[in-house]
């Protein structure tokens, strides 16, 4: 079961799992972070976990690699998941009050779909995504 190879134009899609520069170990054909493999077909490392983070040192992201992040497969960052639901929790809060026609929530309508192309943009960045979550949680 491969992957999928993304083309565009004539060039081919560098970034792989997770926003990750895509290196592929030629051997095994899993994902190749800075610390360990990732084989993404099974959800899992091959290598334990420096960080002795869960009850199996091969457990990947938590087992939730939709909320959570590992950018060198050492430490996941529980920081995208609260990145995320402050983006989605102020998109939705936003909708709601242009409903209901107050002006702060034309503000977030506007500024967090901007904050969330940034980020992705930009990577996935635990340094990025701290300042944005302040950023968001401030507003």
């Amino acid at each position: 079961m491969q992957g999928l190879n993304y083309v565009v134009g004539t060039t081919r899609y560098r970034h792989g799992y997770q926003g990750q520069f895509a290196e592929k170990d030629e051997e095994t054909g899993t994902d190749d972070f800075e610390l360990r493999n990732y084989d993404s077909r099974i959800g899992r490392w091959t290598a334990p976990d420096p960080a002795g983070q869960f009850h199996s040192p091969y457990v990947g992201m938590g087992n939730n690699p939709v909320s959570s992040v590992d950018p060198d497969g050492g430490f996941i960052s529980p920081l995208a998941a609260m990145g995320i639901g402050a983006a989605v929790g102020g998109i939705a809060g936003g909708i709601y009050s242009k409903s209901h026609g107050e002006v702060f929530g034309m503000v977030q309508l506007w500024v967090l779909p901007l904050v969330v192309l940034l980020v992705d943009l930009l990577g996935r960045d635990c340094k990025i995504l701290t300042f944005l979550t302040f950023l968001l949680i401030g507003m």
